[in-house]
């Protein structure tokens, strides 16, 4: 329009039945501020072509241009937009029709009939001084740059060779570090050794220690590498339809322009992947499920730690003690060693310290502890004697070996008898109500050619449960030969971590114990003051020496007081109850200290710490192993297909205008929207996309390609018809 303006404004005008000259000024005013669109053209061609016709001419034309047509712009060239003034007078008298859309042509101005100037309207301001503004949106259009070249391809961040290859040697790294750990699991010292610590602390019920990095730093790291997996995974299947629509020959709409994997329901991916034989994607969709919900649960379950690894050390120790025969005295208190025995038997009290009870209950020598045994699960080995006392007990026969009279007084009793060669005769009474009989005592003349037949130790029991000493029931007399030995074994000796004293953890006899002879000097003191030791009942059901009810108590575990009572069950109890009362005694009183005078006899021993193994459960770890493998492969796949197929995107389509961009110049599929948005009745326009229900079939069963113009260089999405086969 700015043309027509500078025509209007010509100094080579003629002159006409009234004057312009005003007009003419402020025509040329707004021809000298607003550029012309051909001036501006390529190969700055003249919007103008010779001498301007007169005004008179330009009344008569009616409608018809007065100017030349706008130059065409190059192909992909946004036209600018021409700021000129607009196209109508003050108060013009008379216009011509308005002209027809597209049309470059103005209203031409008809003279007055009187030949006079119209006066200017003063509401108006005049043309010299319009200032013009285009909206911000053309203004920005009209700034934009035009592309040239060939558009580069964008892939995804996930997808770019760099990132597959990271990831597939990531994947390879860890394979290799599994079955590394794998086979260095297998030995002896495994994967590495973790040092005792003591318990962490607790924290919402959560133990907060070293077994966390064992159990949670393999659940973060395959946590963190099943996410970059499953972003690939999505990243690849995304760009499916847009590799589809790189196809010239089209490609089915369930695949292009309707296929979003990102709305299938997890479990159905891998079934709808191979569904549109998208097999690489159906092989990676189901990696994805078994790295997330297989592998990195099982992650916290792939090391564990082995507690019984030992690495032996040999070591010197100083023993500390030596074996006393004459620290028993006869002021020796050993009614406290029988109420220990009886805890021990009854109570579970700890057997005291350096003794142990098997098979029989030992004494052994306490020697100095090397720091190294310290922590409660380190054990230490050393050849050492052990003492114990051997009971060979059997039961006499009433009226053959014994026999049980009245005797002068008030009930009483006399038990006399001989044991291969032994004689003894003791009195009992049985006045009152007394219900339980335990008696024990001992006879230190037995003239015998063999030191263990030199005394005996007897119990006489036997039961009046309705308290009548005249109605005894189940009389007994237990007779026993002791021997007191020495046996040499493997003792292995730990810390306890409560108290921090010596807990035998076991006695390995090795050999034939050997017999003290002669008898030790102590024996006869021993067993006479074992025996003879009394307790006095308060309930007076009971007529008994405390080795005799010990004996008793301890027979009746798990059974009746009758049963208690018989000959099977005492004869046991009374060989393990003797034998505990010697070990106890043994290590309480007959361990002396060596003189600090005297240099302590050194024994070698062997050292055993327990060692913590940090090791990889077989099954899981070659497991993992495969699987890593197997993902490695399809790795490798997914860099080959990038490497060989292309999709349509040349932007990341972050958003609805990405998409809409996408379809900017596609006729086609504009046309299949709106058709889809004027059909279907409740908006679900991909339901019936997909059903056919809403279209003609053209539309159902076309393929969709991206055809490529140079006047659209990104392309446009098009239809391609399926033309059946013609029928015979």
């Amino acid at each position: 329009m700015a043309t027509q303006h500078s025509q209007i404004g010509s100094p080579h005008t003629p002159s006409t039945s009234f004057q312009m000259s005003n007009l003419s000024t402020s025509q040329s005013n707004a021809t000298a501020t607003a550029p012309s669109v051909a001036s501006s053209a390529p190969g700055g061609r003249s919007s103008t072509a010779g001498t301007s016709p007169p005004v008179s001419s330009l009344s008569s034309a009616g409608s018809s241009s007065a100017i030349q047509q706008q130059p065409q712009l190059p192909s992909g060239t946004l036209p600018r937009t021409n700021a000129a003034t607009p196209q109508t007078t003050a108060n013009p008298p008379q216009t011509s029709p308005p002209s027809q859309p597209g049309s470059s042509t103005s209203a031409t101005m008809v003279p007055p009939a009187n030949g006079s100037i119209p006066p200017r309207n003063p509401a108006q301001p005049s043309r010299s001084r319009l200032r013009f503004s285009l909206p911000r949106s053309l203004t920005l259009l009209s700034r934009r740059s035009t592309f040239t070249g060939a558009p580069k391809e964008w892939k995804s961040t996930w997808l770019q060779l760099w990132a597959l290859i990271i990831l597939l040697l990531v994947t390879l790294g860890f394979a290799g570090t599994i079955l590394g750990l794998a086979q260095r699991s297998n030995n002896k010292s495994g994967i590495v050794k973790i040092r005792n610590s003591s318990p962490g602390r607790t924290v919402a019920g959560v133990t907060i220690g070293l077994s966390l990095t064992w159990k949670q730093i393999p659940v973060f790291i395959f946590q963190s590498y099943s996410l970059c997996v499953a972003a690939t995974v999505e990243a690849y299947a995304d760009r499916q339809p847009f590799v589809e629509l790189w196809n010239a020959q089209g490609a089915p709409a369930k695949l292009t322009v309707l296929l979003n994997y990102a709305a299938v329901l997890g479990p159905v991916k891998p079934w709808r992947a191979f569904r549109n034989k998208h097999v690489l994607v159906g092989f990676l969709f189901i990696m994805n499920f078994i790295l997330s919900f297989l592998v990195t649960p099982f992650a916290a379950s792939l090391l564990y730690i082995d507690n019984d690894q030992t690495f032996p050390t040999a070591t010197n120790v100083n023993r500390t003690t030596f074996f006393n025969e004459g620290a028993l005295k006869a002021s020796t208190q050993l009614y406290q060693m029988l109420s220990y025995v009886d805890g021990i038997q009854l109570y579970d009290t700890p057997l005291p310290a350096w003794t142990a009870s098997t098979n029989h209950s030992y004494s052994f020598a306490p020697f100095e502890l090397p720091p190294a045994l310290a922590g409660g699960t380190n054990n230490l080995t050393v050849v050492q004697n052990a003492t114990f006392l051997s009971l060979e007990c059997r039961e006499l026969t009433r009226g053959s070996d014994y026999e049980v009279t009245d005797a002068p007084g008030p009930k009483q009793w006399t038990v006399s008898g001989s044991d291969r060669g032994c004689d003894f005769n003791s009195l009992y009474s049985h006045v009152g109500s007394f219900q339980n009989y335990a008696q024990t005592f001992g006879a230190d003349y037995c003239p015998s050619n063999f030191p263990s037949s030199e005394g005996r130790i007897f119990l006489f029991a036997a039961r009046a449960p309705d308290g009548d000493g005249s109605a005894v029931r189940d009389f007994h007399l237990i007779s026993c030969t002791s021997t007191y030995y020495n046996h040499s074994g493997q003792l292995e000796v730990a810390l306890d971590p409560s108290s921090s004293r010596p807990v035998v953890r076991s006695f390995t006899p090795t050999g034939s114990p050997s017999a003290m002879e002669p008898r030790p000097e102590f024996w006869k003191l021993f067993e006479k003051t074992t025996n003879e030791l009394r307790a006095e009942d308060p309930t007076a059901t009971w007529a008994a020496t405390i080795l005799g009810r010990c004996v008793v108590e301890n027979a009746a575990q798990n059974a009746t007081i009758s049963e208690a009572f018989q000959a099977s069950r005492l004869i046991p109890s009374l060989e393990s109850t003797m034998s505990l009362v010697y070990a106890v005694t043994a290590a309480t009183y007959l361990r002396s200290p060596l003189s600090t005078q005297t240099a302590a006899p050194t024994m070698t021993g062997t050292l055993y710490p327990q060692t913590n193994i940090l090791r990889m459960v077989p099954a899981i770890a070659y497991s993992f192993f495969g699987i890593l493998i197997l993902n490695a492969v399809l790795v490798s796949v997914v860099v080959l297909s990038m490497l060989r197929t292309r999709s349509i995107l040349y932007e990341e389509p972050a958003g609805i205008l990405s998409y809409a961009v996408l379809a900017a110049h596609s006729a086609d599929f504009t046309a299949t929207a709106e058709a889809l948005r004027g059909t279907v009745a409740d908006g679900r326009c991909t339901e019936a996309y997909q059903k056919g229900a809403a279209l003609p079939g053209d539309y159902r069963d076309s393929k969709w390609t991206v055809k490529y113009t140079p006047s659209v260089p990104l392309g446009r999405i098009e239809k391609v018809l399926t033309v059946p086969a013609p029928t015979p």
